[in-house]
């Protein structure tokens, strides 16, 4: 396998339509390099947390298929776990050059 470059002068040439019979140009791209009025500086967005979490509850659909609330953790006891086997899935993509 290899990879095929396809250079293309979309601000020059023309498109063709053939299912409609038109043909069309692409425009440059454009934006705003700085936003005109600045950047938000972030003051009437950002709140505090709480000092105490123990008054907050998060509330989840129990239909939820996405969402499900998780029960804490045991207290860690101090042993660390070791010679322990770990079952590892990895993908990933291959690119011949």
């Amino acid at each position: 396998m290899s990879s095929i470059t396809v250079a293309f002068p979309g601000q020059t040439a023309y498109i063709v339509c053939y299912i409609v019979g038109s043909k069309f140009k692409l425009e440059s791209p454009h934006g705003d390099e700085l936003p005109s009025q600045g950047f938000d500086p972030g003051q009437d967005t950002y709140q505090r947390p709480p000092l105490s979490g123990g008054q907050l509850s998060v509330k989840v659909d129990a239909k939820s298929d996405r969402l499900q609330l998780l029960t804490p953790f045991d207290k860690w006891d101090g042993n660390d776990i070791e010679d322990m086997t770990v079952l590892i899935k990895v993908s990933s993509a291959m690119i011949l050059r």
